[in-house]
């Protein structure tokens, strides 16, 4: 598991420092390897994964989650006209079971979410990747924001909006019949491993 904020397990019940861990792997490969530089990397991760590289953004130049989403955003990444925004592309199933679009709380009136994973107020999906939009990568606060369909799959139920006009990209997708990816198996339940690698070139 991985201390994430909200989530999970034996790694957030002991406070383990996964965001040094995780510098601590980037300052390790650039002194050895000349190639490898820590403001060049970009991070994916999926469930308890997903809710972790939001954690660490600042790690990182841009960011994938998938199937886990935090609300809230740090103050330094909201600088955007110094450091020039953070590429979000987040990837949510709006029939997730075990983190729910709506949001992980401990609102007694919503449905929970899995393995304790409970913020003080539920954020939807959609809402972070709005604030992500306007307070991290400069977007217009507009009906412009996340208003363009850049991909859609009405048989599968995949939907993804982007904004444009932005210091940096910002797209959700939001899959109406995929859960949490993880039947069969993650690699053949989520469809847009190659989308996603696209958007880090």
């Amino acid at each position: 598991s991985w201390n994430a904020r909200h989530c999970c397990g034996y790694a957030l019940d002991n406070q383990l420092d996964d965001v040094g861990f995780l510098s601590n792997i980037q300052s390790t490969l650039s002194n050895e390897f000349a190639f490898v530089k820590p403001q060049f990397t970009y991070a994916t991760g999926w469930s308890n994964g997903g809710f972790l590289v939001m954690h660490a953004s600042e790690l990182f130049r841009g960011i994938a989650p998938i199937s886990g989403f935090i609300a809230g955003i740090e103050s330094e990444l909201k600088r955007s006209d110094i450091h020039g925004g953070k590429p979000l592309f987040i990837h949510q199933g709006l029939d997730d079971p075990f983190v729910r679009s709506t949001g992980c709380c401990h609102d007694p009136n919503l449905p929970k979410c899995c393995c304790n994973i409970a913020a003080d107020t539920c954020t939807d999906v959609m809402d972070v990747a709005r604030d992500w939009a306007v307070e991290v990568n400069g977007c217009k606060n507009d009906e412009t924001l996340l208003a363009e369909t850049s991909y859609a799959n009405k048989d599968d139920g995949i939907r993804c909006l982007t904004s444009s006009n932005c210091i940096s990209n910002t797209t959700i997708c939001t899959y109406e019949h995929s859960g949490h990816f993880n039947q069969q198996s993650f690699d053949k339940a989520f469809p847009m491993a190659n989308e996603v690698m696209n958007f880090f070139a």
